[in-house]
């Protein structure tokens, strides 16, 4: 898939992305995030998954962020494709990918960073957060996992702070992520089987 400008060039404001589905998504992560949208006032959420629409749901989350004194007009749902790439679609209107705690779902990780997204995410000792981890680690993008979630907040402000600094990044993510052991297909499959040698 190509690559697509930051949505920021279009519309002069930062738009954050979650793309999960909302079974994984609790009124923890929904706290955060409403403090990111304070501290950002003219950012946007946008939520996409194949489930929407689906009425139930996003009242409950517009209930949920409308209950943190964010404006229901700056949550938005959208339904992403059920194929690969038109899953990819969903990332041209994303500036920053906000990943839900604890857990979370690694293959739109790894589709983001490939599509120019920046995504903060927390570590925390579970397995589905552990995904997380592996894939920031594996793409060399460690500065994006956050111990707590005071970090969390703190990182996604300021990216958002720095709009040229997305803008530029976009079109240079791709590359970091081909140098990074997460595109090292070879020397992972080698390393594989060099532990399993050991336990033989």
């Amino acid at each position: 898939m190509p690559l697509t400008p930051s949505p920021f060039e279009k519309n002069n404001a930062v738009t954050f992305g979650v793309c999960a589905d909302p079974a994984r998504i609790n009124q923890q992560s929904v706290a955060c995030w409403s403090q990111i949208l304070k501290k950002i006032p003219d950012a946007k959420l946008k939520f996409f998954h194949s489930v929407f629409p689906a009425l139930i749901c996003e009242q409950h989350l517009l209930a949920q962020f409308t209950s943190h004194g964010i404006d229901e007009a700056r949550i938005e749902f959208h339904r992403a494709g059920n194929t690969h790439a038109r899953r990819f679609e969903a990332f041209a209107e994303i500036d920053i990918m906000l990943s839900p705690f604890p857990i979370t779902d690694d293959l739109h990780l790894i589709d983001a960073l490939w599509m120019g997204c920046p995504v903060v995410a927390l570590a925390q000792g579970v397995r589905g957060a552990s995904r997380a981890a592996s894939v920031l680690v594996s793409a060399n993008q460690n500065k994006f996992l956050l111990q707590n979630e005071d970090e969390y907040i703190a990182c996604a402000v300021s990216l958002a702070e720095n709009p040229s600094a997305l803008v530029a990044g976009r079109n240079t993510l791709r590359q970091d992520i081909k140098n990074s052991p997460i595109a090292d297909v070879e020397g992972t499959v080698g390393a594989w089987f060099a532990t399993i040698k050991t336990l033989i």
